[in-house]
C-alpha cells in the first residue's frame, strides 16, 4: 500500500546541542494525508552548510515500521531533492537502507562516497 503524504520542512536552530551550528541541520518529516496519526511516517535529517563548503547531505532516512515499502522514504528524497537540487545521500546502516539507495541509484540523485 502506497502511503499518501505531506512533507513538512523544520528548521532545527535553538536550542540545539552546543557542539552544533544553529540553522544547518533541517528535519524532513512525512505526515500521512489520509489519517490522524500522532507521529510522522518518516524523518529525514538533512545537513545544508554554505553553498561554498559542500552541497547538502541526507544524514539520515527513519520510517516508522508499518509503513516501510510504502513510498514514504521516496517521498521525502523527492521532496527533498525538489528543495536541494545538489542533495548527497550518506551510506546505508541496514539493509533495508542499502535496497532503498539501490532504488534511488535508478534516479539522478547522487551517492555519498567517504573517501
Amino acid at each position: 500500500m502506497k502511503a499518501n503524504v505531506t512533507i513538512i520542512f523544520r528548521k532545527l536552530n535553538d536550542p540545539v546541542p552546543s557542539n552544533w551550528v544553529a540553522g544547518l541541520r533541517w528535519l524532513v518529516e512525512a505526515h500521512d494525508t489520509d489519517y490522524d496519526v500522532a507521529y510522522p511516517l518518516g524523518l529525514a535529517w538533512v545537513t545544508v552548510p554554505p553553498k561554498e563548503v559542500m552541497p547538502p547531505i541526507v544524514d539520515m532516512i527513519l520510517v516508522a515500521d508499518q509503513y516501510r515499502r510504502c513510498g514514504v522514504a521516496t517521498e521525502l528524497v523527492k521532496a527533498i531533492e525538489q528543495r536541494w537540487p545538489d542533495v548527497l545521500l550518506t551510506e546505508a546502516i541496514s539493509k533495508s537502507g542499502e535496497g532503498f539507495l539501490k532504488s534511488m541509484e535508478q534516479s539522478a540523485m547522487p551517492l555519498f562516497e567517504d573517501k
